[in-house]
């Protein structure tokens, strides 16, 4: 979850690995709903991107993005 600052981390065994970047693009793509299907691989790229940034597993990241919005950038909470 850590990043490069936890030692299990995907993020430190498989930071130059293309099989967590596919892992991702096509978790990425099997989660967004058809109408964002198109943009699953620019979405895909930022969240790796983002997560290398701030030391962020990507999995963990889209795990969190999962839970929080099920994938659908539509979506919203109750409080706003």
């Amino acid at each position: 979850l850590l990043g490069t600052k936890y030692n299990r981390s995907m993020v430190k065994s498989l930071a130059d690995n293309a099989e967590m970047e596919r892992t991702v693009k096509a978790t990425v793509k099997a989660k967004l709903p058809k109408k964002y299907q198109a943009q699953a691989v620019q979405i895909a790229e930022t969240i790796i991107t983002e997560a290398f940034r701030y030391e962020l597993d990507p999995y963990f990241v889209i795990a969190l993005i999962s839970g929080e919005s099920s994938f659908n950038p539509d979506s919203k909470g109750p409080v706003g």
